[in-house]
């Protein structure tokens, strides 16, 4: 699971070991260290993505409606991938 080390604000994975958690870098963070991180469903952002840009589109650009979807999907994908790398969180 994703966590956040309440000492330096860093998101990192983590696993549950008795009353502690561990690390990525294998260091030992105890409950009140860290905070639970939820993950966001990417697959539902990408969709929300590609309609909202599809609601851009107006019906008078004609009627090309796959090759606006194709678009829609990458111009979402690209957002996605922005995104994760960014961590989901607001820079």
């Amino acid at each position: 699971m994703k966590a956040k080390r309440l000492r330096d604000g860093k998101i990192v994975e983590v696993e549950k070991h008795g009353d502690a958690m561990i690390d990525e870098d294998g260091k030992v963070l105890y409950f009140d260290e860290i905070c639970e991180v939820d993950e966001p469903d990417w697959q539902q952002v990408r969709i929300q993505a590609a309609i909202a840009v599809l609601q851009g589109i107006t019906p008078e650009w004609g009627n090309n409606a796959k090759q606006y979807a194709e678009w829609a999907v990458r111009v979402a994908d690209a957002l996605v991938e922005e995104l994760q790398k960014k961590g989901g969180q607001e820079q």
